[in-house]
Order: structure tokens, then sequence, then C-alpha cells
């Protein structure tokens, strides 16, 4: 996809140094490292790989079996 840098803005903009006005040409220097930014990525994409995956699970049990396009008897008279 396309790269941007709206990531490594939003650590600065949101960074408590930053907001306190405790900054100065060496911000990067002193707090930034690549690993902030990959930490999150890599948390939203577990937490979005979850919900797909729980999404997928519950679509599968809740399937009827079809035969003949006719809805399976033991699965819709099951108790």
């Amino acid at each position: 996809g396309v790269q941007t840098t709206l990531d490594f803005a939003d650590f600065v903009m949101n960074h408590e140094a930053f907001v306190g006005g405790e900054f100065s040409t060496h911000f990067v220097e002193n707090y930034f490292s690549p690993s902030a930014l990959q930490s999150e990525d890599a948390e939203l994409e577990a937490v979005g790989a979850a919900a797909v995956a729980n999404l997928l699970q519950g679509a599968k049990t809740n399937q009827s079996v079809v035969s003949h396009g006719k809805s399976s008897r033991w699965k819709t008279n099951r108790s």
C-alpha cells in the first residue's frame, strides 16, 4: 500500500514530552525507535485477525447442511 508518515506524526504529537513542550532537535534521537510503530501495527493486526477468525468460525457453525437444495433435517431439528 501507500506508505505515509502518519503513524510517526501520531507518535510525536501524542508523546508525553512533545505535549509537555519538552522537545528539541534531538526529540527523535531521544524518544523514537521504529519498534514504537511496529508494535502498534502488530497489535492491531493480531486483533483484526482474531476478529476475522471468530467471524469465520461462527459462520461455519451456523451453516445448515444442504442436499439437493434442501436443508438437512438433522441440522434443523436438533435440540
